[in-house]
């Protein structure tokens, strides 16, 4: 099975994250956790929910803002556009009529120059000095003209690059207020997943209470060893995998000959190792806490791949899904080829 593909095996799996705070067990069969615990745990979680939507609401409104204040930006950076080509041909035709004003007065004095060096007459020499008097009257009001369109030239080029600098500042502004509006938005996500988890726990431990010690099935203690093997939290809606309560700092083991394909972050899960056994069968975890076992580690049967976190507030956890050819498969049917292997609690 090709590492693309191996991926793809943890694409529908849900982390459970680890709760801070609870020291290492070392009984071979801690309590588990009670209705109560998780009942807190969801009331806690719901609390933080209230408050990231909060955060998140005030967030939308201000990217919100933003983006019509950068439309506003768009469009009059549209207006200077526009006016600085009018500008631009006013002060190219101010310019022009300037210039030629100026060409005007060098003829007329090129020709009283010459006329009188051809001794024309006293009447014809005033004549063009008239002429060259009226012209350079005429050029004044031509050449302000033409100074007063360059300033107001210049003037608009300097608002037109302030407002592109204000929108390009305004754009990363923009990018980077949506980015945290997403992690925030994925954040609560994961909380009201939590939130949907723990009140299920809550309500199947209030009906059957048995279950916090309840013995595991065999996918547990091919898991974690006969001696260690936990309570089995269920399925939770709509995913195809199991979440384990485990002791803190409570070895998993490989239940079977196989190879690491995957280890690491995944997606928004902190922890996530896949490991594709002999027999065709491929194990998704999620939630280990301090992997021992790299990608492409050849492991055997028994052989320690992780742990349980050692820092938990109700019980630390992890999620497991078995797949077969991409697809989930009974747990509890793929491990009855699989060795339950002797292993201990907490860091044996």
């Amino acid at each position: 099975m090709s590492v693309p593909r191996v991926l793809i095996l943890g694409a529908g799996l849900s982390a459970v994250m680890a709760l801070a705070g609870m020291t290492a067990a070392q009984t071979p069969a801690p309590r588990g956790p009670s209705a109560q615990a998780f009942a807190s745990e969801a009331a806690a979680l719901r609390r933080q929910s209230e408050a990231l939507d909060s955060e998140t609401r005030a967030m939308g409104s201000a990217v919100t803002a933003l983006a019509r204040a950068q439309v506003l930006r768009q469009e009059a950076m549209a207006w200077a556009q526009a006016e600085l080509e009018q500008a631009e041909a006013k002060a190219q035709a101010a310019q022009a009529a300037a210039d030629a004003e100026k060409a005007r007065l060098e003829s007329l004095v090129m020709a009283a120059w010459f006329a009188r060096r051809a001794g024309a007459t006293g009447q014809v020499r005033a004549g063009l000095r008239f002429a060259a008097g009226e012209a350079a009257e005429a050029a004044v009001p031509a050449t302000l003209a033409r100074d007063l369109e360059a300033q107001r030239l210049a003037h608009l080029r300097q608002a037109q690059t302030r407002l592109a600098a204000e929108a390009a500042r305004g754009e990363l502004r923009l990018a980077d207020l949506s980015s945290r509006l997403a992690a925030r938005s994925a954040d609560h996500g994961v909380v009201l997943e939590r939130i949907e988890l723990a009140e299920a726990r809550a309500r199947t431990l209030r009906r059957d209470p048995a279950q916090a010690g309840a013995p595991a099935p065999r996918l547990a203690a091919a898991l974690f060893g006969s001696g260690g093997a936990r309570t089995v939290l269920g399925a939770a809606r709509g995913r195809p995998g199991v979440t384990y309560a485990g002791a803190p700092g409570q070895l998993v083991v490989s239940p079977g000959r196989g190879r690491v394909r995957f280890s690491g972050p995944f997606h928004t899960f902190e922890s996530v190792l896949i490991l594709e056994l002999d027999s065709g069968y491929a194990i998704v975890f999620s939630g280990l806490d301090g992997a021992t076992a790299a990608v492409g580690t050849q492991v055997r049967a028994g052989e320690v791949i992780g742990r349980f976190s050692s820092d938990a507030a109700v019980a630390p956890e992890l999620y497991v899904e078995v797949r077969q050819s991409t697809r989930p498969v009974d747990p509890e049917r793929a491990a009855r080829m699989w060795t339950v292997a002797s292993v201990g609690v907490a860091g044996r």
